[in-house]
This record gives C-alpha cells, sequence and structure tokens, in this order.
C-alpha cells in the first residue's frame, strides 16, 4: 500500500513478508493490535489506512475484490431497478396512449412517408388486431398492416352495414370481432368476422318490418315499431322556403300520438336475446323538429321514422316521439329533459362518459349515462389526445374557448379568439384551428394562455375562415397529426392535406395531394389513410344485392425515421 496526496493505492502483487504477518493461534486472521480505532466519519481516509495497515496484503485484495463486487451489485442492482421502473412507466404511458382516442405509436420526425400502398375498390368496414377490412364489391378483404397484402377474403353479399366502428373522439377498446349485416331485407344475414376471417354466419330472414343494425360487443340489434301507426302530417308550403314554419303553422298542437317502439339486442353468433326494452311514444310540441320529408308540388311531410345508431360503448334510438339511449348492456340513461328530444345527439366524451349535443344546456354525462353537470355553449371534443383528463373544454355562447373540471367547475374563463375548432389535446397543450383559419395554435391547457402559432400552408386554398375542414387526427403525445380537407373560393373540395406539428415547440410539416374523402385509421397504434376518389359507382351483384365501387387505395404512413420506411424516403404521395 502506498499514500499519495491522501489516497490510498493498493499494490495487487503479494510481498514476500506476508507470511510472517502473525496470526491468532485458531489461525483465523491477523492478530490485531490493542490501538483504539479511528472515528471514521471525522476521518474516513485515515479510517482505511488504519484498517489496512493491520491486514495481510492477500486479505486485503481479497477484502478489495469482494467489496467491488458488492459496489457493482449495489450500482448495477440500482440500475437495473431503475431500468424496469422505466420500461414499465413506458409501457403504461403507451397503453394509455393507444387506448386513447388518436392514439399511435411515433407520427415524429417530418412528413410521413409511405411503408407500402395497395389499391382497394370499397370503403373500410372495420379494424381487427392486425388487419384492416375494407369492401371489395360483396367480399369483405382483410390487409395485413405488416405489408398490405391480402391476409384473407370472405363473402358478404350486398346491401353491407359492418360495426360498430368508433365515432371520431371515442375511447373504445380495440375490436377483436365485428359483425356485418348484409343481404336484401327481405332475406338478411349477419356475419361475424375475427382475425382468422369468418366466426359465425346465421340467416336473420325477411326483416322488413324491423331496423337492424351491428351492436357493440358482437351483438345484433333491432327496432319494431309497436301501436297503431299513424298518418304521415303534410302541409303544402306552397313554394314557401320556410318548411319548419308551415308545418308548425299548420300542426300548433304538434303531435299528440304516435307508435313507440321495442328494442332488443341479441348475441349476433347464437341468436340468443340479451335485452330488450320498451319506448313508449311522447307528444311532440314542435313537429318539424321530426325531420322533415320534401314530396312534390311544394307537399312537405314529416318523418314518423325512427332509427338506431351504435357505436362500441353506446346506442343510440331516435325518431318523432321516441328517444332512449343505452349502454351496450341495456342500461338506459336516466330520464330528463332531454330524453325525449329526437335532436339531441348523444355521442361518447373522449375523456369518459357521454355529451348531449343540441340540448340547452349541454348535458356532460357520466359513464353510467348520468348527468355529471351543464354546460352553456357546447362542448369542444378534441378527436386526439394522449390520456383522459380531469379537464374538459367548451365553447361559450359568445365563442369563446374555456375550461371546467370533472365537476362542472371553472377552469379557466372563457377567452375569445381561441381554437376553432379543437383538434386534438396532447403534452399538456390544446392544439386547434385559429380561430381565423389561418394557423394552428396551441394553448396551455392549465390556464388558457397561447403557446405558440403557426402559419398553415395554403395546399391549394388560401387559409381563412372555413377554407379548412377538419376530418380527423391522430398524435403520439408529442407529434399531432391532423387531416384538413381544404377548399376552394367556390367551395369546391381541393383535396385533403395532412398537417403534422410538434406540440412543444410549434414546428409544422404538410404532406399534402389526397383525396378529399380520404380518411385516418388507426391499428394497434400505425396509422392507414383510406383515400378514395370521389364518385362512387353502384352495381348489382350475380345474386342481384346492390354493392358499391369506387377507386382508391389504402397506405402505411410511418414516420421517416422507422424501420419500415423505404430505403429512399419520400413523402406518402
Amino acid at each position: 500500500m502506498r499514500d499519495r496526496d491522501g489516497a490510498v493505492i493498493f499494490d495487487l502483487e503479494p510481498e514476500d513478508d506476508d507470511a510472517a504477518v502473525p496470526t491468532t493461534p485458531a489461525g483465523e486472521g491477523p492478530a490485531r493490535d490493542a490501538d483504539p480505532e479511528l472515528p471514521a466519519l471525522a476521518d474516513p481516509f485515515g479510517a482505511v489506512r488504519a484498517f489496512v495497515a493491520r491486514q495481510p496484503r492477500r486479505r486485503v485484495v481479497r477484502a478489495l475484490v469482494a467489496a467491488g463486487a458488492v459496489v457493482v451489485l449495489a450500482v448495477g442492482g440500482t440500475l437495473a431497478v431503475r431500468a424496469l421502473q422505466a420500461a414499465a412507466a413506458e409501457r403504461e404511458r403507451v397503453a394509455t396512449l393507444l387506448a386513447s382516442p388518436g392514439g399511435v405509436r411515433d407520427v415524429s420526425g417530418g412528413p410521413l412517408v409511405t411503408a407500402w400502398s395497395t389499391p382497394v375498390t370499397g370503403p373500410v368496414l372495420g379494424t381487427l388486431p392486425g388487419l384492416l377490412v375494407v369492401a371489395d364489391g360483396g367480399d369483405g378483404v382483410a390487409l395485413r398492416v405488416a405489408d398490405g397484402a391480402e391476409a384473407w377474403r370472405v363473402e358478404l353479399g350486398g346491401n353491407l352495414e359492418c360495426g360498430p366502428n368508433p365515432e371520431r373522439a371515442e375511447r373504445a377498446p380495440a375490436a377483436t370481432q365485428f359483425v356485418c349485416v348484409t343481404g336484401p331485407h327481405d332475406a338478411r344475414r349477419v356475419t361475424v368476422l375475427g382475425p382468422d376471417g369468418v366466426v359465425a354466419e346465421r340467416d336473420l330472414g325477411d326483416t322488413s318490418w324491423l331496423g337492424v343494425y351491428p351492436a357493440p360487443e358482437t351483438g345484433v340489434l333491432t327496432v319494431l315499431r309497436t301501436g297503431d301507426p299513424v298518418p304521415e302530417p303534410t302541409v303544402d308550403a306552397g313554394g314557401q322556403d320556410d318548411f319548419p314554419q308551415a308545418l308548425q303553422d299548420a300542426y300548433p298542437d304538434g303531435l299528440a300520438a304516435g307508435q313507440g317502439a321495442v328494442v332488443t339486442v341479441e348475441d349476433a353468433v347464437t341468436g340468443e336475446q340479451r335485452w330488450s326494452d320498451e319506448i313508449a311514444f311522447t307528444p311532440v310540441s314542435d313537429i318539424a323538429m321530426c325531420g322533415i320529408n320534401l314530396g312534390e308540388d311544394g307537399v312537405v311531410g314529416v318523418s314518423l321514422d325512427v332509427s338506431a345508431r351504435a357505436t362500441p360503448t353506446l346506442i343510440d334510438v331516435s325518431g318523432c316521439g321516441v328517444k332512449a339511449t343505452y349502454l351496450p348492456d341495456g342500461t338506459r340513461f336516466p330520464a330528463d329533459a332531454g330524453s325525449a328530444v329526437p335532436w339531441v345527439y348523444r355521442m361518447p366524451d373522449p375523456d369518459g362518459g357521454f355529451v348531449d349535443f343540441n340540448a340547452t344546456p349541454v348535458v356532460m354525462r357520466d359513464e353510467q349515462g348520468r348527468e355529471r353537470f351543464a354546460i352553456s355553449g357546447y362542448p369542444a371534443l378534441p378527436l386526439a389526445t394522449d390520456g383522459p383528463s380531469d379537464v374538459r373544454l367548451a365553447y361559450a355562447t359568445n365563442g369563446g374557448l374555456a375550461a371546467v373540471g370533472a365537476d362542472g367547475t371553472t377552469v379557466w374563463a372563457a377567452r375569445d379568439q381561441l381554437l376553432s375548432p379543437v383538434v386534438a389535446r396532447a403534452g399538456g397543450q390544446v392544439i386547434g384551428l385559429s380561430a381565423d383559419g389561418t394557423a394552428l395554435e396551441a394553448v396551455s391547457l392549465a390556464d388558457g394562455t397561447v403557446t405558440w402559432s403557426s402559419p398553415l400552408p395554403s395546399a391549394g386554398t388560401t387559409p381563412g375562415p372555413g377554407n379548412f375542414a377538419v376530418g380527423s387526427a391522430v398524435t403520439d403525445g408529442t407529434t399531432v397529426v391532423v387531416a384538413l380537407t381544404s377548399y376552394t373560393g367556390h367551395g369546391d373540395g381541393a383535396g385533403m392535406v395532412l398537417v403534422g406539428v410538434d406540440v412543444r415547440t410549434g414546428a409544422l410539416w404538410s404532406l399534402p395531394g389526397f383525396a378529399s374523402g380520404a380518411t385516418l385509421w388507426t391499428v394497434d397504434g400505425n396509422v392507414l389513410v383510406h383515400d378514395v376518389t370521389p364518385g362512387m359507382e353502384m352495381y348489382n351483384l350475380p345474386d342481384g344485392e346492390t354493392a358499391s365501387r369506387t377507386q382508391g387505395f389504402v397506405r402505411l404512413l410511418v414516420a421517416p425515421g422507422d424501420d419500415r420506411a423505404p430505403a429512399t424516403e419520400h413523402p406518402a404521395r
């Protein structure tokens, strides 16, 4: 051992006098002197020197090796634990992101590029793990997200209606199966599709007197009218442009009687009934709000039809004098002021629960459909988020954007000239179009202050109020990509442009060249675009059923640095 500038240095080679160090009678180690121990905390280096001086050199080497191993294990163990904790936190972040509306893995680094492109002739029917299912005439075709190749093809028939697919901004679990209802009304069929193709098929028979729809959790929804039919109220509007006022004048007392409905959900595979409920007719004071049928020679009628709409998280039945909303298990939303109003549009809240649109006031509901609180104005629901939030956004009656907490209390008051509409919420920022339609802007979710503003590209039209329509959006938590349909000054669709923006800095990129009907889809955290040219051709299948045909592509879009990006990277178009 040598002492250099207060440092303790050890020779690893044994010395000749090592064997002469006295040992205890039992031979268990060196004899210890009677000197008192040094105060180690006051003089750590001195304590080390004193300890080493009492040890044989081989024992010193062995002790140091053992101590070093302990230190390495301790430090390595700490790093390993931290690495495991970081990995677990990242897995939780990604899981939360992918469970959120528009949540995807990676769209950062600049304009997205095309990993593969596959021509298609029909609409998207639904998504399954690793698959995007599209229509090809009367067939359902599953495209693999990995490479765009056809995984399987099944014959479904014409008059296709598949789902239910999530609505914009809906927080819903990824589908592992979905339902297609096909065929003419006098011979409808139901087919359940899963990752390997057909799971089950069943004939429904003549459903001419029923409304039949795909329902959540692999179900089939039917709506049957009950009670005696009533004549459709009509009025000769005499060329009046104000048809609703003409109906109201002709029927000042509204509609006092009408048909109710029975709603039933059954298992699509077995046909076993899951639940059923009857909706009684509720008198309607303003029949013009029921919907209008325009006839010939200025005759206007009131629509008495009842229809249903199903998403993965709700079922809404609406018509003249008939209104009810259900959870997938049949739980009916509580009766309240908006229960019988057909024009109240209920939709899922991206942060959980539901929202009553077109109501006065707008009602925010919890996961059981119960009223949480009411707001004036109307809600501003982000199309893409990086996780749930207790803060809701709303437009006040003056058009200003405001934020409210989970209990309806104000987080920050309405401010004019903020975001219209809101597009996404990520990284603590709310992103949307500026009030004048010329830029993407971000405001802090915490206090509503403007964080950045980035001018929009022209994309075939001059940015301005009403010149861009927001289609859909995705986010990986740091970048938001929004699909904007741009319009010329005459209102004709000029195509869809993808605009990406870093939520932290406002750095913006754009990717033009998509058809105006293009839509974004997400599967397992991947971004796909269904790019369809305008126009649809209807034709008859060999069995006489009707199908539609369009021309377009499905493309997988990836970040420039993604391993799936082509060797020579190029924009998606």
